[in-house]
Formats: C-alpha cells, sequence, structure tokens
C-alpha cells in the first residue's frame, strides 16, 4: 500500500495500493499500531481486540462450512465485489518465543456485502456436474495457470459441503513478512441469518509457494474466526450494497463463535483511511499468537452446519 503525504487523521486523504508489500504509510507493531511519524490513525471503533497479555494464545473458532482449500496465494481477494474496502493487517507471533512468526501462510475467506460465499452460491454455479479428481490439483507445482473452475466445482472442503462454483472472491492466502505481517485488500463483510459479521482465518507453518501461486504442505497451526466492533455496523448497515441484504443482523452478544469462543480476543483494531468516513475505507489490525508447532488444529467443533 503506498499513500501520499500527511498522515490519516486530521482529513488527509492517503491512497491505498492492493499489493503484498508493507505500507509505506501504515506501520504496525505488535501493540497499538500507528499511521505514519507524523500522525495517528483515527479509530473507526471504539470495540477493539481485548488484551491479556503480550503472548498468549488466540482462541481457536470453528472452521464452519465455506472453507475452500488451495487458494491463491495473493494480496488483493476483493476481485469485484463491492462495498466498504477493507485493508488487513495480521500481526502473527509464535507463541512459543513471542517472537514474529515468519514465512506464515494466512489463509482468509469471508462473505461478500450481501453475505453470499465464493463456491457456494448456487446461481453462480458454472457446471452442474463434479469433476473427477480435482482435489488435488492444489498440489501441483507446474506453471499451469490457475482454473478457479477445475479447481472448486464439484469438489468438497473439510466439512463435507458441496461446492457449487468456481467464484473466488474474499478467498486468498499471504506469507508472513520478516515482521510477521500479512495483508490483505478485501471488503468489510455483511451478514447472512444467525451470524454476526465475520471473517474466518488459518494458519499454516511449514508448507511450500507453489508455481502456480498456490501453498501446500505444512501444518495447519490455527483456526479462527474475526470479529468486528458493533458500532462499526452502526454505521454501515444502511449503505449500499449492505442494504440489499434483508436478513436481520445478528448482533456479537448474540452470536455463539462470539459469545462463547472469546470473540473479544479476536476483535479488529479498526481505522479510518479518511478520518471519519467509513466509505473510503478502513484499516484493520489484529495481532494472532500461534503455537508454530501444532498440527491439524482445525478449531473448535461445530454443533451445527451454519457456521
Amino acid at each position: 500500500m503506498s499513500g501520499g503525504s500527511g498522515g490519516m487523521g486530521g482529513g488527509a486523504e492517503t491512497t491505498y495500493l492492493a499489493t503484498g508489500t508493507v505500507y509505506s504509510t501504515f506501520n504496525s507493531s505488535l501493540g497499538v499500531p500507528i499511521a505514519s511519524a507524523t500522525a495517528t490513525a483515527a479509530p473507526a471503533s471504539a470495540s477493539t481486540q481485548a488484551s491479556d497479555g503480550a503472548c498468549a494464545l488466540s482462541p481457536s473458532q470453528e472452521e464452519g462450512p465455506y472453507y475452500i482449500p488451495g487458494e491463491l496465494v495473493r494480496s488483493d481477494v476483493a476481485e469485484n465485489q463491492t462495498g466498504v474496502p477493507f485493508y488487513l493487517e495480521f500481526a502473527v507471533i509464535d507463541v512459543n518465543t513471542c517472537e514474529p512468526l515468519v514465512g506464515a501462510a494466512v489463509d482468509i475467506w469471508s462473505c461478500n456485502a450481501t453475505g453470499d460465499y465464493s463456491g457456494f452460491s448456487e446461481s453462480a454455479a458454472t457446471s452442474t456436474a463434479p469433476i473427477s479428481g480435482n482435489s488435488t490439483l492444489s498440489n501441483s507445482t507446474s506453471d499451469e495457470p490457475f482454473s478457479g473452475e477445475i479447481l472448486h466445482v464439484g469438489d468438497q472442503n473439510d466439512i463435507g459441503s458441496t461446492i457449487l462454483d468456481s467464484e473466488t472472491f474474499l478467498r486468498g492466502m499471504q506469507i508472513t513478512d520478516d515482521d510477521g505481517s500479512a495483508y490483505f485488500t478485501a471488503i468489510v463483510p455483511g451478514w447472512y441469518s444467525g451470524r454476526a459479521p465475520h471473517i474466518h482465518m488459518r494458519i499454516h507453518v511449514g508448507g511450500n509457494l507453489t508455481a502456480n501461486g498456490t501453498y501446500v504442505g505444512g501444518n495447519l497451526t490455527h483456526t479462527g474466526q474475526t470479529f468486528f466492533g458493533e458500532d462499526l455496523y452502526e454505521q454501515i448497515q444502511d449503505l449500499y450494497p449492505y442494504t440489499n441484504d434483508h436478513v436481520v443482523r445478528t448482533t456479537n452478544d448474540e452470536d455463539r463463535p462470539w459469545s462463547q469462543q472469546n470473540g473479544t480476543y479476536a476483535t479488529w483494531n479498526l481505522f479510518y483511511v479518511v478520518e471519519g468516513d467509513v466509505q473510503s475505507g478502513l484499516i484493520g489490525v489484529l495481532n494472532l499468537a500461534v503455537d508454530s508447532t501444532a498440527t491439524d488444529q482445525m478449531g473448535v467443533v461445530s454443533g451445527n452446519g451454519t457456521m
């Protein structure tokens, strides 16, 4: 992300680009994120990530039914989706050393502004029949172009949900840099029945980046979800295209993963791109402490298939 002069406070607008590099106008430590040497970013939400120590293991939350393996390693996952721009930074540390976890893969997926996940929308299905053997294609190390249709249609995810289309929006992975950080450009997600707004994540360690832009192998060390302050959605729920979602929004307190799986420890620290102007976008920072030696951390077992 590159920016102009000034800072993000005081109404000064900064231009953000979807890149995989460290943001030149937005630095972060493992504590409070800062904008630049000259200005501090204006908070966009009063509800920020709870803290009980600099190196406490982040809580696991359930995976949910909408995970798809083998997504592209890319920073911009927004694709053609409209909504409030959201610039994410995950600051990942190893709970065993309390040092930045370098080279880990951060894997995210979320619904769009109207509550739909890519890969699971029947109306967008590109095939009516499964494609046999496609579950191994994400392990390819060839230079063949990525084909979402071949990778997706007819496959199943970890908990057996059928993948119905080739869409890939709001899905992707990034590798943590020398500061243990991974950056994404997305949109603030909408909501669907029974769930408060959230973004899913997984952390993988020890895998390899293939020539076709996917990440294979290694150990799954963390599965979780990330949440937003209620005051944020009071600002955006009346904005287009969120107004096209006619489902009554579930609040954090009503949301089982948030209330029963320590959601306050996975709540974004949020800052305006342009102070006071939510439509210009938000910056989110989440500090994660994971166990780099853990394996097969599928998260909390879900009691139903609506997560």
